[in-house]
């Protein structure tokens, strides 16, 4: 399978902040700021075609983009004023950041020519330096009450996998966080019930092993977890979860856990208001 933004997880935070502050970033008018699935395709080489050297100087998107983020900054007391500088700026950049990986390859081969892993690594930096130099951000951000910037997933399936859901115009981007390594990757654009059909088959395919540790039922323990759903019991050594709850305060099992997504997917996309 070739390399793909969603098997990253960096890629679930650059949609995330893109989603919250993405208007934010440039208020000039120009268009050089991408929805997630924009810049999934710019990354991957869709549509826009895999940029070369050469075109690099001239601005492809991608590039143009990278320049919007780094003419917001200041490296060493300089700002990237030319499109044709984001090169020698993101060496700046990274080197300043602590990246050596990520700087050994920029000086080397150049944004354009180094692993999709790298770039977006480099850009959730990018984004997150964002906070603490771009005006428009950091207004944004200290006037936002809590609910504004924080973003929640529709759920998990019963291997761990978090689902997460960005509005791509009339459309939605779900995007599945990868954190069983035996999962195959997803990002669909959710736009009719034929794609939000295909978006539960995906997830109805993960099905409750009873041989797994973290599903074994136990009667009588007292070292057991409830779940907060079915009330089932689960040996403590057996749960193997350490995920963050967000607003449940109390644990729902990997079943629970897969229909209460199961749920939240029908009704966002199948139910007509």
């Amino acid at each position: 399978m070739s390399d793909c933004c969603e098997k990253y997880p960096d890629f679930i935070a650059i949609c995330s902040f893109l989603n919250v502050f993405g208007p934010q970033i440039e208020k000039t008018g120009e268009d050089s700021v991408p929805s997630p699935c924009t810049l999934k395709n710019w990354l991957e080489g869709v549509e826009t075609g895999r940029p070369t050297r050469k075109s690099v100087n001239r601005g492809s998107p991608l590039t143009k983009f990278i320049f919007t983020l780094l003419s917001k900054l200041t490296i060493e007391r300089e700002k990237c004023k030319d499109v044709s500088d984001v090169d020698r700026f993101l060496v700046a950049f990274t080197l300043t950041q602590g990246m050596t990986y990520q700087y050994a390859l920029l000086r080397d081969w150049g944004f354009e020519n180094i692993p999709l892993k790298e770039k977006i690594a480099i850009i959730r930096r990018l984004l997150e330096a964002q906070l603490d130099q771009n005006k428009n951000v950091i207004d944004s951000a200290m006037f936002a009450k809590g609910f504004d910037i924080r973003h929640e997933p529709l759920g998990r399936d019963v291997a761990g996998n978090f689902y997460w859901h960005f509005v791509e115009g009339r459309h939605s981007l779900v995007v599945k966080e990868l954190i069983n390594p035996k999962s195959e990757p997803l990002c669909l654009v959710v736009k009719n019930e034929e794609t939000a059909q295909m978006l539960l088959a995906h997830i109805k395919q993960y099905k409750p092993q009873k041989s797994e540790k973290n599903g074994e039922k136990v009667r009588k323990s007292k070292t057991a977890t409830t779940c907060g759903r079915c009330r089932q019991n689960f040996k403590n050594e057996q749960i193997l979860d350490e995920a963050i709850r967000f607003d449940n305060t109390e644990w729902f099992c990997p079943n629970c856990e897969q229909q209460k997504l199961i749920e939240n997917v029908t009704e966002f996309f199948l139910t007509e208001e």
